[in-house]
Formats: structure tokens, sequence, C-alpha cells
């Protein structure tokens, strides 16, 4: 049934925000899912739970947070980490139960996974702002317009949402103009770098995302910048007292809580939950984090490299500028073009791109993330897309 799939590790696979796992997770995963241990308690396995919190340290000493005021844990994904992280919003941010007029803002380009979770927690999915875009990232001033309207009309903003590498572009909004407008309203930012956070790994990514250390909380996924299987994500909340539920049950049963250490069952919506921490830790371990940075400024300097060549193609057009890996293209001729396009590149077996919409206008995108991708590979696709147009 497997060649039936796409294969995000094809050095060919440039469609989605996607990395390739590397082997030395596989081992990982063998001996974890052997051992089989239950982490969700710190006391039932200490050895193997220390281990994953030193994964959690290394995250928070990439984006600025410090160590010991600062919490986070491993989770399936950016989905996940992402609605834990407004759910903890809410918590701090919101009075009493009424979410009728409860606000939340957004950019227009922010992962659908946002809204989604919006809806699951039960909040008015009209109350959720997705705010325009300029120049790909969201408009801090319509922001600070549409916050200052919604408190003049009775509304609570609780919560701002910075998308830091969106799917479409890999826009990175801007946390340096957003930071004061949620200071200033004191409002919950949340950072949705499921894409973009790891490329603080980079010089260039540490200038992009300025500003990420102040964030209240930040989603990222190990399984796309850092080349780890799936179902590999993070949540980093600033506040670690911010992370601990409030709720009533009987859990007599439980496993005596630590004093000095953390339990994942008291700040994760999971109890059981499988031990991801091998899967980061045994790579980083055994390479050391130097490769895992040279595949990100690769990739950073390809997609630089590759708008230059697709904007010098006489009928093609770049749609939007690489800030981080990803850019988006089109034909000059419009849309139906720019499919046919896509599907001849597809059709190539040289690279497997996508498209999505861009100011209304198809675009073809690029997306450079899997450690197999290399620029023989982009150089044989443009002399295949030169001879298409």
């Amino acid at each position: 049934m497997a060649p039936y799939s796409q294969i995000p590790g094809h050095p060919g696979f440039a469609a989605y925000v996607a990395g390739a796992g590397n082997f030395i997770s596989n081992t990982a995963q063998l001996i974890a899912q052997t051992l089989n241990p239950f982490t969700g308690h710190y006391m039932m396995a200490p050895g193997l739970v220390t281990l994953e919190m030193e994964v959690i340290k290394w995250f928070q000493h990439m984006v600025g947070f410090d160590e010991r005021g600062s919490q986070g844990f491993l989770t399936t994904g950016s989905s996940l980490a992402s609605m834990s992280a407004i759910s903890m919003a809410r918590k701090e941010k919101v009075v009493g139960f009424d979410y009728s007029n409860v606000t939340a803002y957004t950019s227009a380009d922010a992962h659908h996974c946002i809204a989604k979770s919006w809806a699951v927690l039960g909040f008015k999915k009209e109350n959720l702002r997705l705010i325009p875009l300029k120049n790909f990232k969201m408009d801090t001033t319509l922001l600070n317009q549409k916050i200052e309207e919604d408190l003049a009309r009775g509304f609570k903003p609780f919560m701002v949402v910075a998308t830091l590498g969106s799917t479409k572009t890999g826009a990175v909004d801007n946390l340096k103009e957003i930071l004061p407008i949620t200071k200033k309203h004191n409002l919950w930012l949340h950072g949705d770098g499921a894409y973009g956070a790891l490329f603080m790994l980079t010089d260039a990514g540490r200038e992009i995302l300025k500003g990420i250390n102040e964030v209240d909380s930040v989603a990222l996924d190990p399984h796309k910048a850092l080349s780890i299987p799936y179902g590999t994500g993070c949540l980093l909340v600033k506040n670690k007292d911010h992370m601990l539920f409030d709720y009533l049950s009987d859990d007599s049963y439980m496993p005596p809580r630590p004093v000095d250490q953390v339990d994942y069952a008291d700040i994760t919506p999971e109890l059981s939950r499988d031990f991801r921490g091998l899967r980061i830790w045994l790579p980083l371990k055994t390479l050391g984090v130097g490769p895992f940075i040279l595949n990100l400024e690769e990739k950073l300097k390809l997609a630089q490299w590759l708008a230059l060549e697709i904007n010098s193609i006489k009928d093609l057009e770049v749609i939007s500028n690489p800030e981080l890996t990803i850019l988006t293209f089109a034909h000059k001729k419009g849309n139906e073009e720019t499919k046919k396009l896509m599907e001849r590149i597809n059709n190539q077996g040289t690279l497997f791109l996508s498209s999505c919409t861009v100011d209304g206008k198809l675009a073809i995108r690029f997306c450079l993330l899997g450690f197999r991708l290399h620029y023989d590979r982009l150089q044989k696709a443009l002399v295949e897309i030169k001879g298409m147009v």
C-alpha cells in the first residue's frame, strides 16, 4: 500500500511543510515502544521523564525562555499544542464562563487548526477575528484597530495568535509590532511556530523571529524542521504556573506528585502518552545539532536562489518571496495555465509540488525542508520547468 502514499522523505518532495523522518529516530522509536514506559508520571519512569525534560530544556533555551520559570511538553503536533495554549489563555485571561463576548485575533493566513481549536473549545466561531494581511503578514495596524473597536462594543479580547511561518507563504508575523499591542491590552500572545520556530537554530531565523522570547506560549513541530518522525510536536509556556489545570476529580489512585519534578499528566490533556522524548534526544545526542542546523541553512539559501531563478523565467512570476523556505509562483497568463504547469511538473517525477490561493490568484508552492532535497534536484527541475513554459 505504501507506493500509493505521498512520501515526505523523498528527495523530490517539496509540496508541504513536512520533514523527512531520520533513521536514528526509528531506532529510538523501537526502543521506546519496546520498553513501553508510562511517562505521564515522573515516579513511574523517572530517568526517561528526565530525558524528555532535557529535550524540553533544549527548546526552552532555543527560544530564550527561562528554564526555571517556563515549562513545556511534547505532544502529537502543533494542532494539539495550540489548542492547549488557547485553553491556558482562557483560564488565565477570561473571567467566568460566559464566552459569548469573548474574542481572539489571528492572521487571515493562520493555520486552520487555530479556528478548529477555537470551535472545539466552545467559543463562537465568529468571535475569532481574522485580521487581513499586509505583505503576507498580519496587518498590526488593523489588529490594534479591531481590538479597540471590539472593546468599544463591549467585547472581551483575551488572546492574539501570531503565525510564525504561514503554511501558504512561510511569512512570519511581526512580533516586535504585535507585542506592544498585546501588552497594552493585557492579552495572551501565542506563537504558532509549527513550521517556523525551529529556524531559531539559524542566524537568519533568529533575526526574523525576534521577540519570540517574550510570547506567552509557542508551538513548534520537531517532525517538520528537525526531521523527526510524525507525532512529535511541542508546546512551550513562559510561565509554568499557567499550565496547571483547575478541576475536581478523585485521583487518589494516581501516583504521588514529585516535589521538584514535572508530572506531564498535570500539565497536558493526556494521561496515557507514548514516550516521545527519545526520538528527539537520540538523534541529537548521536549527531549533535550541527547537521540539523546545516539542513535548515541550506534550505534558506536554496529558497532565495530558487526565487531568483523563477523570476528570470519569462512567463513566470514569483508571487511571494521566501522569508524562510517557502515560495509561491504562478504563470503570467493566469490560473488555468498555472494549474496546467503544476500538473506537468508533478507528472515529470522530479519534484512534487502543491498549490494554494494567494491574493485571489492560484499559485504553485515550493516548500524546501526535507534533508534529502538538495541543489541538484532543484536544478534539474528548473531545466524541466523552463522547457514547459
